[in-house]
């Protein structure tokens, strides 16, 4: 492999075959160009998720306190197993969904519990 020209103009031959610079600038912009083209290799194969939004964080606190032990609970009944659990975590759930359609219905008016209710029946 002949390498960079010498003081002379003539072209050394380099033993170890690999590239050989004058100055450190040289050196310098070599390795910002590697740099830069491994950069854009990688941005190319990379794609990028979406940063992720915490989709109840409108919530008031007491409402983030329910979800958070009903999740604690439904995480240790399944590791448990245990049927008391089950109930409680059950229960917790109803009475989470009947408390939020109060929450939901418009003033003056009850709110729908059934298919039966909907109909008038």
């Amino acid at each position: 492999m002949v390498g960079p020209p010498t003081a002379d103009g003539s072209r050394s031959r380099a033993p170890d075959s690999g590239a050989h610079y004058e100055i450190a600038a040289d050196v310098e912009a070599s390795a910002n160009l590697l740099v830069d083209r491994i950069k854009g290799v990688q941005a190319k194969a990379t794609t990028l998720l979406p940063t992720s939004t915490p989709r109840r964080g409108d919530l008031p606190p007491s409402i983030k306190r329910r979800l958070r032990h009903k999740r604690r609970l439904h995480k240790l009944w399944t590791c448990t197993r245990y049927p008391k659990l089950k109930k409680e975590l059950n229960d917790m759930s109803k009475k989470y969904l009947r408390q939020s359609e109060i929450s939901v219905a418009r003033p003056g008016k009850r709110p729908l519990t059934g298919p039966s209710k909907a109909r008038g029946i």
